[in-house]
């Protein structure tokens, strides 16, 4: 039993530091992205004022075309924050706790 117990700490503290890897490099890769968004909008204004469209226009383009699109992802989030209530096993658990009590009395 204490072998077992001694592998199953080894592979918590295995799990749990390759867990603090992933989200170091998921922040590192989060902030590559938004620099490549800014240079992609940058880039996008540019075009635009070298088509003629005035430059404050341009600029509020881009600004609006990524508000809505941050709009967009949070609406995402919002309706997918709904699966995380665990509703049918919360049904079911309480369904076992008026069964329980149920048996009780």
């Amino acid at each position: 039993m204490a072998a077992l117990l001694e592998l199953l700490l080894l592979e918590l503290r295995r799990a749990s530091l390759s867990l603090v890897w992933m989200l170091v490099c998921a922040l590192l890769a989060a902030v590559c992205f938004v620099a490549v968004w800014i240079g992609l909008s940058a880039a996008l204004a540019l075009w635009m004022i070298a088509d003629g469209i005035d430059p404050l226009l341009a600029v509020l383009s881009v600004t609006g075309i990524n508000l809505l699109a941050a709009l967009g992802f949070i609406g995402v989030c919002v309706l997918m924050s709904r699966n995380l209530q665990f509703s049918a096993t919360r049904r079911q658990l309480s369904l076992d706790v008026r069964a329980r009590s149920e048996a009780d009395t």
